[in-house]
C-alpha cells in the first residue's frame, strides 16, 4: 500500500446501515356500493383471540434487558456493540484494502451470543466505497471447560462451524466444517482470534484456499459503539 493511501491519524467515520422503509398504501376513497356489501373478514376476528407476538428482548448492554446466563462468562466482555477500522488482504492475489465495520454481540438471556458484523469497503481518502462482507451467527460454550463453539452464515454463500477456546480476554476459534452454496467462492477453513486490550476489541483472521493453508487476510481493532 502506498504512501497516499495510509489512513490519516483521523479515522473516518464507520458508516450507519441503512434501512429502507416500506412505503404504506393509502386506504381507497371509495365506499362500498349497497348492492356489493363487503363480505365479512373471518381473519380480523381470529386475531382478536389470539395473543400478542412478543417483541425480541435481545440486548447488547449489560445493564439493561435479562440477566445474562451464568454459562456465558467467559465470553461476557464481548457483549456489545463495537465499531472501528481494520485492514485487508485477499489471499488469491495479495490485493490490499481498507474497511470500516460495525459488528454485535448480545444476548437474551438464553445460553448463547447472538452475533452480527456488516463492513463497507473505504476509499484511500475514507470515504465509503461500498457495502461489503456481512454475516452472523451464534457463540456458545462447548461440552469442556472454556471450549467454544460458533455457527457462521455469510452474505457470500458460506456456513462454517468453529470450535475454540476461551482465554483470559482472548478467544480462539478455527472452522470445523465448512459449507457452500452452489455458487459461493469455496475455501478450506478459517481461523480468528479477537482479543480485548485497552477497552479495544481486536481481532486477526486468517483464510486457507487449500487445506491448511493459512494466509492472513483480516485485522481490525474496533471501539464500544
Amino acid at each position: 500500500m502506498s504512501e497516499a493511501e495510509q489512513p490519516s491519524a483521523e479515522q473516518p467515520s464507520v458508516p450507519q446501515p441503512s434501512v429502507p422503509q416500506p412505503s404504506v398504501p393509502q386506504p381507497s376513497a371509495e365506499q362500498p356500493s349497497a348492492e356489493q356489501p363487503s363480505a365479512p373478514q373471518p381473519t380480523e376476528q381470529l386475531s382478536a383471540r389470539q395473543p400478542s407476538v412478543p417483541q425480541p428482548n435481545d440486548t447488547a448492554d449489560l445493564r439493561t434487558g435479562p440477566e445474562i446466563s451464568s454459562a456465558l462468562l467467559a465470553v461476557l466482555p464481548l457483549v456489545g456493540g463495537w465499531a472501528g477500522h481494520g485492514h485487508g488482504i485477499k489471499p488469491e492475489s495479495g490485493d490490499e484494502f481498507r474497511f470500516a465495520q460495525r459488528l454485535t454481540f448480545a444476548h437474551d438471556g438464553r445460553p448463547f451470543l447472538a452475533y452480527e458484523s456488516r463492513s463497507w469497503l473505504l476509499n484511500p481518502d475514507g470515504s465509503v466505497l461500498r457495502p461489503a462482507f456481512r454475516e452472523n451467527g451464534f457463540l456458545r460454550m462447548g461440552g469442556g471447560q472454556d471450549e467454544l463453539e460458533l455457527v457462521l452464515t455469510t452474505a457470500a454463500g458460506i456456513v462454517e462451524v468453529f470450535t475454540g477456546v476461551a482465554g483470559d480476554l482472548r478467544w480462539e476459534l478455527a472452522s470445523a466444517a465448512v459449507g457452500f452454496t452452489p455458487s459461493a467462492k469455496q475455501i478450506a477453513g478459517e481461523r480468528r482470534m479477537y482479543a480485548l486490550a485497552a477497552d479495544q476489541l481486536v481481532y486477526l483472521q486468517e483464510l486457507a484456499l487449500a487445506p491448511a493453508e493459512y494466509r492472513p487476510h483480516l485485522s481490525a481493532s474496533l471501539s464500544r459503539d
